[in-house]
C-alpha cells in the first residue's frame, strides 16, 4: 500500500488593529507511509490538532520521524517546537531560513508581523538544513525532493512526492484576489516556471486554498504568475505617474488598486511592492 496524503486546514486570527481581525487559514500536510512526515506545523497550537490527525490515521506519535518546513514564517512554524517535544521527530528547513526559524524574535524584528506573539510561541532547533535536490526519506522506494523555489522568502521550498505526482508549494504560488506577500518578485516568478515545467506531477497541495489535480495544477500556477504580473504592472504604473513615491504611499495606493481593503496596507504588503519597485529598477518593466 502506498503513502497516504492528508491535509489539515488550520483557522487563525490575526489582530491588525484593536477593532480589525483578520480571518486566516494554512494547511499542513501529513504524508503517511511507513514513516509519517509533517509538511509545515501551522501556528502555534496546530500540533493538537497535527497529533490528533496523526491518531485518527492509526498512527502513534512516535510513527512522525520528519518535520519539513517549507519556510520559517509563523504560520507555519508556529507548533514546531511543540510537535518536535511530542514525536522527537527531526525537524528540516532550507539553510536561508534556520535563523528565523530559530530565533522567532530575530524574524520578528527582521519581518515585523501583527499579532506575531500570538503565531508562534517559541522558535525549534533545526535537525537538518536542506538544499535543492536533496531527498528526505520516507521509507523504502518513498521519499520527498527538495525543490528550492525562493521569493515569497530566500529558503523557501517544494517538496514533490514522487510516488504520487503530489507537490507541496507552501506558499510559493499566490492566490489571485488574496494578499500578494513575497520578498523577491523575479525570484517568485522564476520558481513558478520551474514548478511548470516539472514532469510528472498530478497534484498540488498549497498551504493558501485548496489542492488541486490534474489539469488545474497547471492553472492554479499560471494564476499565481498572472497575479505577480498584475502587481508588477499596478506597481509599474504608480511609479510611472509619480515616481518619487514613497514606501508607505506606494503601498497605500497599490493596496487599493488591488482592491484590497485599505486597512491591510502594512509592512507585509510594503516588502512586497518594494520587490517589485527593485525589479523595475533593475530593468525589467514585465515580468512574463
Amino acid at each position: 500500500m502506498g503513502a497516504q496524503i492528508q491535509d489539515l486546514r488550520i483557522d487563525f486570527r490575526i489582530r491588525i488593529a484593536p477593532a480589525e481581525v483578520l480571518e486566516r487559514s494554512v494547511r499542513c500536510f501529513l504524508v503517511l507511509g511507513e514513516r509519517a512526515c509533517v509538511v509545515d506545523s501551522g501556528v502555534s497550537g496546530s500540533e493538537r490538532m497535527i497529533l490528533e490527525a496523526v491518531e485518527r490515521a492509526g498512527r502513534a506519535p512516535g510513527d512522525v520521524t520528519s518535520l519539513v518546513l517549507t519556510h520559517s514564517h509563523p504560520d507555519h512554524m508556529g507548533g514546531a517546537a511543540a510537535l518536535r517535544r511530542a514525536t522527537s521527530c527531526r525537524v528540516m528547513v532550507h539553510g536561508a531560513e534556520v535563523r528565523w526559524a530559530q530565533e522567532p524574535d530575530a524574524q520578528c524584528r527582521d519581518r515585523p508581523v501583527p499579532g506575531f506573539e500570538t503565531l508562534v510561541h517559541e522558535g525549534v532547533a533545526i535537525d537538518r538544513e536542506l538544499r535543492d535536490a536533496e531527498v528526505v526519506p520516507l521509507g523504502a522506494d518513498d521519499r520527498l525532493k527538495v525543490l528550492h523555489t525562493p521569493g515569497h522568502s530566500p529558503g523557501s521550498i517544494c517538496l514533490l512526492h514522487e510516488a504520487t505526482g503530489t507537490i507541496f508549494t507552501g506558499d510559493a504560488v499566490p492566490v489571485p484576489g488574496e494578499l500578494p506577500i513575497y520578498d523577491d518578485a523575479l525570484g517568485s516568478m522564476g520558481s513558478l516556471k520551474r514548478l511548470l515545467e516539472l514532469k510528472g506531477v498530478r497534484r498540488i497541495c498549497p498551504a493558501w486554498g485548496e489542492p488541486a489535480e490534474g489539469e488545474a495544477v497547471r492553472a492554479m500556477i499560471e494564476a499565481g504568475m498572472r497575479a505577480i504580473s498584475t502587481t508588477h504592472e499596478l506597481v509599474r504604473d504608480e511609479l510611472g505617474r509619480d515616481p518619487s513615491l514613497g514606501r508607505e504611499d506606494l503601498c497605500r495606493k497599490c493596496t487599493l488598486a488591488l482592491g484590497l481593503p485599505p486597512h491591510i496596507a502594512g509592512p507585509l504588503l510594503a516588502r512586497t511592492f518594494e520587490a517589485h519597485r527593485r525589479a523595475l529598477m533593475s530593468g525589467f518593466q514585465r515580468l512574463c
